[in-house]
């Protein structure tokens, strides 16, 4: 079963906030900035209901991709899961 997962994310930096930890400032020598971000995750999975409320899920292979300024940060995913759905 193919997959894609997109999300969209705005990021407002100011000076007047706490301190980020970060080795590298997303905004160098600015008081104030705006980024803007966009997660890809396109996927193949396995799916199997093995009773009419629980399924199980495996990630073959996926790649997380983060465009986000100013560092992208593609991954290569796998995951298991089992749920249990609600009515």
């Amino acid at each position: 079963m193919p997959s894609l997962e997109l999300g969209f994310s705005v990021l407002h930096f100011d000076m007047g906030a706490p301190p980020i930890t970060a080795k590298r400032q997303p905004c160098e020598n600015m008081t104030t900035c705006t980024l803007y971000g966009l997660r890809i995750h396109p996927s193949i999975n396995l799916v199997y209901h093995f009773l009419p409320d629980w399924e199980a899920r495996a990630e073959i292979f996926g790649l997380d991709v983060d465009i986000s300024g100013p560092i992208p940060n593609p991954r290569v995913t796998f995951s298991l899961s089992i749920a249990f759905r609600f009515y």
